[in-house]
């Protein structure tokens, strides 16, 4: 996990090298404890001042998934008081995959 931070660390053109550190810990910190088996992936970016949140799941959405991990974005954006945040819960089932947009760190991957 180390290597894959520190390789998205160093290729973000839109964030600087403290907000990028800054972004995968606060993520990392808020998940801690929060991993439940039906996620695949979960994203962080930055556009403009707005926090870029996305939890990619596999298969149906719950209430109590999409409850956890509005309670994983609190977290995140309490780490930052002059930004905002905007939450995305997309269900992609295998073998589909979520397009990665460009500038956004990659802070869980689940095994495929």
């Amino acid at each position: 996990m180390f290597l894959l931070a520190q390789n998205q660390i160093s290729k973000s053109k839109t964030m600087d090298t403290k907000t990028r550190i800054s972004l995968l810990l606060s993520a990392q910190r808020a998940l801690l404890g929060e991993i439940t088996p039906n996620i695949r992936q979960i994203l962080v970016g930055l556009v403009d001042k707005t926090i870029q949140f996305v939890v990619i799941f596999d298969g149906e959405i719950s209430e109590d998934d999409e409850d956890n991990m509005s309670c994983v974005g609190t977290e995140i954006i309490s780490d930052f008081c002059d930004l905002f945040i905007n939450e995305q819960f997309l269900s992609v089932s295998p073998p589909n995959r979520y397009e990665i947009p460009e500038d956004y760190l990659l802070v869980y991957a689940r095994k495929e």
